[in-house]
């Protein structure tokens, strides 16, 4: 037999609260949520593990600042609102003359673009860095330019011993070798 728990029992549909056609629509919508709930712009930002200098000035009349990905979720949950996206099919049948259908002949599953760019933007570049290392180095002082030197020696040597020891065989490495 089986056993309902709390987790399996059907959710009621959500509640559409407003239709939000920007981000000045959000920020009223927020407005008015808080509002309806009587909580005060600090306990909110309290709730919201925000800055309360912050849910203000995003919340306030001048809007000095906004609302971005990492914020705005956090200030919704205490209000018990949760962003969504709605299917409009009037905007859809607006647009759809305007927008051109994806041709999957082009599209390609291992796209390389980004990294030739990469490679290409090396290269241009590589003389560029090239000057500007020469031009720091010469600015240093001579004491500064050989303390650095020596470290490099250093690290180069260290660097050697390590593969040294790593590839050497396992009896000489810990002391066992034979006659």
């Amino acid at each position: 037999m089986l056993h309902a728990d709390a987790s399996s029992a059907p959710h009621p549909a959500p509640v559409i609260y407003a239709a939000l056609p920007g981000y000045e629509a959000i920020v009223e919508a927020i407005n008015r949520r808080r509002g309806q709930v009587n909580v005060s712009v600090k306990t909110l930002a309290l709730a919201a593990s925000l800055q309360p200098g912050f849910v203000g000035a995003a919340l306030g009349p001048s809007r000095t600042r906004r609302l971005g990905y990492l914020s705005l979720p956090l200030l919704l949950a205490p209000l018990g609102l949760r962003l969504g996206l709605i299917e409009a099919p009037e905007l859809a049948a607006r647009y759809t003359n305007e927008m051109e259908k994806a041709n999957s002949n082009q599209a390609r599953s291992n796209n390389d673009a980004a990294i030739i760019s990469k490679r290409v933007k090396d290269r241009v570049l590589r003389h560029l860095m090239a000057n500007a290392r020469k031009q720091r180095w010469h600015k240093t002082s001579k004491k500064k330019r050989s303390e650095h030197a020596r470290k490099m020696a250093l690290a180069r040597w260290r660097l050697a011993r390590r593969n040294i020891r790593a590839t050497a065989p396992a009896n000489i490495r810990h002391g066992e070798a034979g006659a």
